[in-house]
């Protein structure tokens, strides 16, 4: 799943790590996941959070993205219910747009996506040797 807003996670890991450390379920929650063009690590050097992978877009927006991975028992609940629960902070503030995929691409484009397989992989490899 791809979610935006680290502040999500943030606050989601805590309340989780909390729940399941009662629970005896702990480490069996989705986790952010590093992925090829992101650009920064929220919460990096915060030992209370887990370290958040994302892409910070240069947009007037101000977009974060960043990727999930879910547990197999996640993904069979997901297959079963086709349903996904959210929970962001708004500080008792306007709540900001978000937006969930399981597709990249409607998340974000990048440069890399109007190259096809043959220029980026067979092409490249000729013309290097």
């Amino acid at each position: 799943m791809v979610m935006n807003y680290s502040y999500t996670y943030l606050y989601q890991n805590l309340k989780q790590t909390n729940e399941t450390q009662r629970k005896g379920t702990k480490n069996k929650i989705m986790k952010p996941v590093k992925f090829k063009h992101q650009n920064i690590v929220f919460a990096k050097d915060q030992p209370e959070y887990q370290p958040l992978p994302a892409l910070r877009l240069d947009s007037p927006e101000g977009e974060v993205i960043s990727c999930w991975k879910l547990t197999p028992k996640e993904r069979i609940k997901i297959i079963f219910t086709g349903r996904v629960w959210l929970s962001l902070m708004s500080f008792n503030k306007t709540l900001t747009p978000s937006y969930m995929s399981v597709n990249r691409k409607d998340v974000y484009s990048h440069p890399d996506d109007n190259v096809s397989f043959f220029k980026k992989y067979i092409y490249k490899e000729t013309n290097s040797k």
